[in-house]
């Protein structure tokens, strides 16, 4: 019989057992994709990164930066705190951009265009390419869900003057974001400040107790389990005095916070050492093995799946999935019935943003209204994909 399940969408930062996330055949580090004239910026979180982008952009008043209209608001408040005015194109069901919409919603104000490559998917990238190409846009491609995705043999991010990526999404890191500017010609901040260390380090702390996972080896259970509980005194007493902190002015984010209402200060932060030291230790080839595997597990059993549908049917060549999305007849009450079985299913982007006309988009509201995601992280194994499964089957 399987323990309490670690389904949680972040795995440990220190594994206790790293065998499953580490192979010999990979080198000792990796890169961001890239040409040979790309530079690369760590920030805080891929919010701060759009940020960046757009600051790069140097836009004039009223000059636009155009906006899927599937998102989350997180890629679009930054454009508009920037200062960048900001349109839309829609996208279908498949969640593939509208290609004839977003020609249409290109203007004369019109002077760069943001895609989403949705959990992990590309995009039909070329002719969006070709479109900004001719008439004259810049192009940045949010891979905020598609860190080691690639499109067949192509990695996702290398086609855009810009790619914007939220490495916490998929490594198990305090925060973390990255901008790659592709276009020479765009200047980049040469550093940006680290973050508080205080919230990084109780980050790390809750990271660590988010995901534990007893040693196997009877002797050392009982310090793990004081390490856990000293590890959740020290994150409660943390964010009692981050709490403190915040009323007398010192700025604190915890950037799992989907809250809108960010400080902007957050947007200059870059990444705190440890995070670039982390950064390092990933093993992208075992990390894409894995969440493909447990992807696949799932899509073969969707058609069994009661209250929701797969929103993805295939698994293409080289892409590596975020999570696995679902279309489901009642989200509120199948995130509850997994999440009472310590499955940490999630609505996903439910807020509705008030920038955006969404009576002008009916698909997306339709999407934030019913997609649910599930977990797929690499830390998962087969069992808990069979439980999940059975979960899902059972209704």
């Amino acid at each position: 019989m399987i323990g309490p399940l670690k389904l949680l969408f972040h795995p440990l930062p220190v594994r206790l057992d790293p065998a499953p996330l580490r192979s010999a055949a990979e080198p000792a580090s990796w890169s961001l994709p890239g040409r040979a004239d790309s530079r690369v910026l760590l920030t805080f979180h891929g919010t701060a990164a759009v940020y960046q982008a757009v600051r790069s952009l140097r836009l004039a008043d009223g000059e636009k930066v155009l906006i899927p209209s599937y998102n989350c608001g997180h890629e679009l408040e930054p454009v508009l705190r920037a200062g960048a005015a900001v349109g839309y194109y829609g996208v279908d069901a498949r969640l593939d951009v509208d290609l004839d919409d977003l020609a249409a919603a290109i203007d004369s104000s019109t002077r760069a265009v943001l895609v989403t490559h949705y959990f992990g998917f590309p995009q039909r990238i070329e002719p969006i390419r070709r479109l900004c190409d001719a008439q004259g846009l810049s192009l940045i491609e949010d891979c905020a869900h598609a860190l080691f995705s690639c499109d067949g043999d192509t990695p996702i991010g290398v086609a855009g003057d810009f790619a914007v990526y939220s490495l916490r999404k998929s490594l198990p890191l305090p925060h973390g974001g990255a901008l790659v500017c592709h276009d020479p010609r765009r200047p980049l901040p040469g550093f940006l400040p680290r973050p508080p260390r205080f919230s990084t380090a109780l980050k790390w702390l809750d990271r660590y107790r988010k995901s534990f996972q007893p040693p196997r080896r009877r002797l050392l259970r009982p310090l793990a389990i004081v390490a856990l509980l000293a590890a959740r005194l020290a994150v409660d007493m943390g964010r009692g005095l981050g709490a403190l902190g915040r009323r007398l002015g010192a700025v604190q984010w915890d950037p799992d916070d989907e809250s809108l209402r960010f400080p902007d200060a957050v947007l200059e932060w870059g990444a705190a050492a440890s995070v670039e030291q982390a950064l390092h230790r990933a093993r992208p080839r075992a990390i894409v093995a894995a969440r493909r595997r447990n992807f696949a597990r799932l899509l073969s059993a969707g058609a069994r799946f009661t209250g929701c549908v797969p929103l993805v049917g295939e698994l293409p060549p080289g892409v590596c999935p975020l999570y696995f999305p679902v279309l489901a007849e009642d989200p509120l009450e199948l995130v509850r019935r997994l999440q009472r079985h310590a499955v940490s299913a999630v609505q996903w982007w439910d807020q509705f943003h008030p920038a955006v006309p969404w009576r002008q988009f009916p698909e997306a509201r339709r999407l934030k209204e019913r997609v649910v995601v599930l977990p797929i992280h690499q830390d998962l194994q087969d069992a808990h994909m069979d439980r999940i499964i059975g979960l899902l089957e059972r209704g």
